[in-house]
């Protein structure tokens, strides 16, 4: 088992930006926030729920659907 800290505030949003490149910092703001002490598999977990969501609705990934999933 490897410890990884928790990712920052900084960290979270170059994550989420990473991973779905239509996040901004505006809009992402709120999701930061909330995911506040989240891991990176938690991160990772928010991110394939706000997808599922997406996918069941039949369209794209929206930073709403991110906070869904937080």
């Amino acid at each position: 088992m490897v410890l990884f800290p928790n990712p920052t505030p900084e960290l979270r949003r170059e994550y989420f930006a990473k991973m779905h490149p239509s996040f901004t910092n505006d809009n992402l703001t709120n999701a930061l926030e909330e995911a506040g002490g989240f891991s990176f598999a938690q991160l990772r977990e928010s991110y394939i729920m706000a997808g599922q969501k997406a996918l069941t609705e039949k369209r794209e990934i929206r930073a709403d659907d991110l906070l869904d999933g937080i």
